[in-house]
């Protein structure tokens, strides 16, 4: 298969599709860092990166349905959920590997799992559903920023809702509702966020923004 080289981040070369590679080609040649991709090539971008090496902030903005108290009677219906959040893809296990250094293990190997039901492809912080209902479904492996709750706006029928206090209220929560987490120490949660990358509208990554469509 073709494939492309891109520079991230002023030296870290990533493989990526060659239409990915021409579209960025452009962009630096305007001066600019907007590129506009598809699902498919933030897929080949996203499975060439190296989870273990790339230590830069990412940025992702994501858009789902918001699931609503009430089901479909609720008079919201069809609103939708746009979240912003700051991660990276390695630095909890820089962390931890510190931390086992300090505690008297020469060459620490601390790799967090995958949440269950999903796995790893290759290196990448790219994984995919192993269950019957998830086969086949990308997911991005983010560990936020600390204190890295999302920025989220409400939408509905394609306008921002006014009354964004509402929307959070009408917004179901599942009892115990949150990341999932493993622990390194009674005191050092990692929590993982894993959105589809079908949901992913936007990337800031390794100098660019990547707009998908």
């Amino acid at each position: 298969m073709a494939v492309a080289t891109v520079t991230l981040d002023g030296n870290q070369k990533v493989a990526v599709s060659p239409s990915l590679g021409a579209k960025v080609l452009s962009a630096q040649l305007r001066g600019e860092a907007m590129v506009g991709c598809t699902q498919e090539e933030l897929v080949a971008l996203l499975s060439n990166l190296d989870r273990h090496h790339y230590t830069q902030f990412v940025g992702i903005t994501t858009d789902t349905e918001a699931r609503l108290r009430g089901g479909k009677k609720n008079p919201l219906t069809g609103l939708r959920k746009v979240s912003h959040y700051t991660g990276r893809f390695r630095q909890w296990a820089d962390a931890v590997n510190a931390q086992l250094k300090r505690d008297g293990i020469d060459q620490p190997d601390y790799q967090p799992a995958p949440p269950p039901g999903k796995e790893y492809v290759g290196d990448s912080p790219l994984m995919v559903g192993n269950t019957a209902n998830t086969r086949g479904t990308y997911y991005l492996a983010v560990i936020p920023v600390r204190n890295g709750s999302p920025n989220v706006r409400y939408y509905h029928n394609g306008l921002e809702y006014l009354d964004q206090s509402r929307a959070r209220e009408e917004e179901y929560r599942a009892p115990n509702a949150g990341a999932k987490q493993e622990r390194y120490g009674a005191d050092k949660p990692l929590a993982f966020r894993t959105p589809k990358v079908e949901n992913i509208v936007s990337i800031s990554l390794g100098g660019f923004d990547f707009n998908v469509s």
